[in-house]
């Protein structure tokens, strides 16, 4: 329920400029989604015990590759799904229109 009320309230947050932030943005909620799984992978008892330096270093490459993971899961997610959505649309535009 969380994620759905956090989607609904920036869904109409529009920040200005670049192209490549705004696509990022997007992806924030299916890594929001997807990433605790993850977690249980990614050595964090280990990297609790290193040496403060590479903590940081394991923290670093474990937020870039889990967020690189679930951005390329929403972008897969985007290419399988978008022409279903786009019929949907052009055949009962309202069935996929949310209201606030």
């Amino acid at each position: 329920m969380e994620a759905v009320i956090l989607l609904l309230l920036f869904r109409r947050l529009h920040l200005p400029g670049s192209k490549i932030i705004n696509t990022v943005s997007k992806g924030a909620f299916t890594v929001y989604l997807l990433h605790s799984p993850f977690l249980l992978y990614i050595g964090i008892p280990k990297a609790a015990v290193a040496s403060p330096p590479l903590m940081v270093l394991h923290i670093l490459l474990a937020t870039v590759g889990i967020y690189a993971i679930c951005f390329l899961c929403y972008l897969l997610y985007g290419q399988v799904t978008g022409p279903l959505f786009r019929l949907l649309e052009r055949k009962w535009p309202a069935l996929l229109e949310v209201r606030f």
